[in-house]
């Protein structure tokens, strides 16, 4: 019985088994080539890249040529645009509120935002034209930062002229009436101005050659008047160049300075034209930013230099420095910064031993070269 159970059983599973293999697939060896390809995966191919969608034409700014604006600018003072004429006219009485007045509210220049509608327009689409009537006696930080005006009437009334005033400002004609007797921190810094002059009654104040001077011109103040102007000499009575007195000044790239120069003030020169300058006898410190992201190309420093601050030679275009005396202190980061690797330090002969200290060939990482001082400044290399 035993047995004949053991033979139905093996014959349930032989049958099971048969059963089992009739839909199965076929599985061959695939030669190695095939087994290979079908383990490597095929090479992605690159998507073509996605064009850009194609804008359509933004709307034209609104048109103001028929329009009147309004508003208030100052404790007793209003402003009026007349869209007509493009001219924007101040009257009252007292200050002209600053920039950041009331969280920008206030500000003339921000008016575009307001008038725009939506629009990024300058304030100068509108305006170009710009009248300070008499009874306004200041002119508060930054009111005209950036401008960019045909024509600027300013009031006899004027006293004060403030801080940023009209910083980054470009205007035909400038004229400061004889009453300002304060002209505050970069107010006048960086602008760009065909015809600059100061009021002779002033009593403060003069002008020569579109440059701000005090009145008895032994101080720059600023290059106001510097468009158009690639060569400037600054008369013998200047002891002081201000702080940023030439920032800016692109189209300068040549300037004569008298002997009698006592100081240079922090970024005197900066981002200016200036290719190449004689500092005179007398100067003893490079002070910070004073040439910096200027085109200066070489540079000649007198005997009596005896530091160099931070930023103050950082050029991108300096190749040649010539110092008449020996090596000065370099106090702060980042004095050369972005200069040439293979800008040359140049020195007198006489100085042999302490530009080349323990067999020095490099002078603050750059190759130095000695030359005869008994023949004045060497030319160019």
């Amino acid at each position: 019985m035993k047995k004949l159970i053991a033979c139905i059983l093996f014959a349930l599973l032989l049958f099971y088994t048969a059963c089992s293999n009739v839909d199965a697939p076929q599985i061959m060896q695939a030669p190695e080539a095939t087994r290979a390809a079908e383990i490597t995966p095929a090479p992605t191919a690159t998507p073509a890249p996605t064009p850009e969608p194609t804008l359509e034409p933004t709307a034209a700014p609104p048109d103001y040529s028929d329009q009147w604006f309004s508003a208030q600018c100052g404790d007793n003072a209003i402003w009026e645009i007349e869209g007509s004429t493009k001219t924007l006219t101040i009257s009252g009485r007292g200050t002209i509120w600053p920039k950041d007045t009331n969280n920008g509210e206030r500000v003339l220049f921000d008016l575009k935002r307001e008038l725009a509608q939506g629009y990024d327009i300058w304030i100068w689409d509108i305006v170009e034209n710009v009248i300070i009537e008499e009874g306004i006696t200041c002119i508060s930080n930054g009111v005209f930062y950036d401008y960019h005006l045909s024509n600027l009437t300013l009031p006899k009334s004027l006293k004060r002229i403030e801080e940023g005033a009209f910083l980054c400002a470009e205007i035909d004609t400038f004229f400061i009436p004889a009453n300002v007797s304060h002209i505050g921190e970069h107010a006048l810094r960086d602008m760009k101005v065909r015809d600059f002059q100061v009021d002779s009654r002033n009593k403060h104040f003069t002008s020569e050659n579109g440059v701000l001077y005090n009145k008895q011109m032994t101080r720059v103040i600023s290059f106001v008047g510097n468009a158009g102007v690639s060569f400037l000499a600054l008369p013998d009575s200047v002891q002081i160049i201000g702080d940023c007195a030439f920032s800016g000044c692109k189209e300068l790239q040549s300037i004569a300075l008298p002997k009698g120069l006592q100081r240079i003030e922090p970024g005197a020169f900066f981002e200016s034209g200036i290719l190449e300058i004689v500092i005179p006898e007398g100067i003893e410190i490079l002070e910070r930013s004073m040439f910096c992201d200027s085109a200066l190309e070489r540079i000649v420093l007198p005997g009596t230099i005896k530091e160099l601050h931070e930023h103050a030679l950082s050029c991108p275009n300096l190749k040649e420095i010539v110092f008449m005396g020996s090596p000065p202190a370099v106090n702060g980061y980042y004095v050369f910064m972005d200069c040439p690797k293979d800008m040359v330090i140049r020195y007198p002969a006489q100085y042999e031993s302490e530009w080349t200290k323990n067999g020095a060939k490099t002078w603050q990482g750059f190759p130095i070269q000695s030359f005869d001082a008994s023949r004045g400044v060497p030319d160019r290399l």
